[in-house]
């Protein structure tokens, strides 16, 4: 999907004026989502803090009223469940896809 993407940007970078749209496809998505978080104060801050004791940096961070997702590097992605896994003391994570 980058290439399509990187397509359909072309024209929205030449009417901007900028001189190039940058991809990087070395990244991977994390989420916590449950209407619990709209009563438990705190949830962000404490996905924030287990990933950054757990070495792993945030490159972005979107959130919603059930949902927290932040973007990190893909090499840091099954870190990054695990930790959190542990953290809300979830079940085994599942395995990622072709495993």
């Amino acid at each position: 999907d980058v290439s399509k993407a990187l397509k359909v940007l072309e024209p929205v970078r030449r009417s901007l004026g900028a001189t190039h749209v940058a991809a990087d496809q070395g990244i991977a998505k994390v989420s916590i989502v449950g209407v619990g978080m709209r009563s438990h104060p705190g949830v962000a801050a404490r996905m924030f803090q287990v990933l950054a004791k757990a070495g792993v940096n945030i490159e972005m961070i979107s959130t919603s009223e059930i949902k927290i997702s932040c973007a990190v590097r893909e090499r840091a992605i099954e870190r990054a469940v695990r930790m959190l896994h542990r953290a809300f003391e979830l079940q085994k994570p599942p395995r990622r896809r072709g495993q």
